[in-house]
């Protein structure tokens, strides 16, 4: 504590000019989204999303990315159910019929494109493909090519290649924050790249936290241990907030529930994307 203290005075400028920045922030600007509410439903902790003038009851958590050192704001995915307002009534209050949806809620770099932009070029691009242009499947005449050409050519044809994407009901984009100062330097030893501590995943009402432990990690991602990627070079860019909503909930193909469900997923990941690459072929 008394090194701490010395340090503080020997940057009395700094530590004012910190002290009166949160002193005259906005909620706002030190963290808080208007667009979002903690509420307690059936005496459950839940978060109401606002996306596009609606809103949406969070049930479940369907991703919460972990990250190895606090420089943003997490990526969150929830099972979700759209209700008709924030209010202790109106979260009760469930439209169609109680439809589950997944409310995606995201940070992306300034200058970065939303997804529902990315899928409406693509599918844009994907209108004007020219069916006589697939010489890009091999002209061998085997089993595999054969299906493959029928199945990307009755694709494109049918006009079906949506299926094979998230539907979008609604997105948002939210708050652009401030730029960094110009005068700011990135401190490569902020961050230390020593193996971090291994972690549990525990859940909790509404939410899921990852506590430390000295056992090995229990999650999705097995046994591996989280570490710190070295930090040699990053950019540190303004980031605005960008929230949507996906008409399926669907489920991580790590829990998938058997084995044609998960071949399935892959199977018509692997057709998404072979629509996509005939894009530029």
């Amino acid at each position: 504590m008394l090194v701490l203290r010395s340090q503080m005075w020997q940057r009395i400028d700094d530590f004012i000019r910190v002290f009166i920045s949160f002193l005259y922030s906005t909620k706002e600007e030190i963290g808080f989204d208007p667009t979002v509410k903690r509420v307690i439903f059936h005496k459950e902790i839940c978060y109401v999303y606002q996306v596009g003038g609606r809103f949406f009851r969070t049930i479940k958590p369907l991703f919460l990315s972990r990250v190895l050192c606090i420089t943003g704001r997490k990526t969150r995915v929830w099972e979700a159910v759209e209700v008709s307002g924030t209010s202790k009534e109106e979260i009760g209050e469930e439209m169609n019929g109680g439809k589950r949806f997944a409310v995606k809620d995201v940070w992306l770099d300034k200058d970065s494109s939303t997804e529902k932009e990315n899928l409406d070029k693509i599918f844009a691009a994907l209108d004007e493909v020219d069916m006589n242009k697939y010489e890009w499947v091999s002209s061998v005449n085997t089993i595999d090519n054969t299906c493959l050409r029928q199945i990307i050519g009755d694709v494109l044809r049918d006009k079906e290649y949506n299926r094979y994407f998230m539907d979008i009901v609604c997105d948002q984009r939210g708050k652009l924050i401030r730029e960094p100062a110009q005068d700011a330097v990135p401190d490569p030893k902020i961050f230390d790249t020593n193996p971090m501590p291994q972690m549990v995943k525990q859940t909790r009402s509404g939410t899921q936290q990852l506590s430390q432990q000295s056992s090995k990690y229990s999650g999705r991602s097995g046994s591996t241990p989280l570490r710190a990627a070295a930090l040699h070079s990053r950019d540190y860019k303004a980031k605005f907030q960008y929230r949507l909503v996906y008409d399926d909930v669907g489920e991580p193909l790590d829990e998938a529930a058997n084995l044609k469900s998960l071949s399935q997923g892959i199977y018509d990941a692997c057709i998404g994307m072979s629509c996509s690459s005939s894009i530029n072929d």
